[in-house]
């Protein structure tokens, strides 16, 4: 799905199935994009934050506690979206760890100064002794997947 018809989905749903809710358009906005960070995150590994990642491991007490007014109002249409519209979203949430935004960056740190040092430094005495070959080689591939969020990080 792409962010428009996300959009419409949320829309749609929210006026249909919560029609005394009344969400306002700002309110709308904010859970189709939590919804496509949540759909990003089953589909291409996408980072996300605490609120997500206890919808995404179906922990209503602690999705409660980390919702903010707007989301608590619509914790039902996250529940929808994922039982209705993201495949086997539970068991990839209980297969992975999930990684959150605020994560990712010292971790992407981390792996590229181990890539760097590979390709650059004094990668001898040993190393394979320590498994260090295999990290590397891991790090190399968090890189490639994550790059982005890296860069838009160091640029900050």
């Amino acid at each position: 799905m792409n962010e428009l018809e996300i959009r419409h989905w949320v829309g749609s749903n929210a006026s249909s199935l919560m029609p005394e809710t009344n969400f306002t358009p700002e309110e709308l906005d904010h859970i189709a994009m939590c919804i496509e960070h949540l759909y990003r995150w089953y589909s291409e590994g996408y980072p996300i934050g605490d609120f997500l990642t206890a919808v995404a491991q179906n922990n209503f007490s602690e999705a409660c506690f980390r919702a903010d007014d707007t989301n608590r109002k619509a914790l039902y249409l996250y529940a929808l979206f994922l039982a209705n519209k993201v495949p086997l979203w539970n068991r990839k949430a209980k297969e992975k760890e999930i990684v959150g935004a605020k994560d990712v960056q010292p971790i992407l740190v981390l792996c590229r100064n181990v890539f760097d040092f590979a390709e650059h430094g004094d990668y001898s005495n040993g190393v394979e002794a320590y498994g260090m070959d295999e990290g590397v080689v891991r790090s190399g591939e968090i890189l490639d997947k994550y790059r982005e969020e890296l860069e838009k990080y160091e640029r900050e």
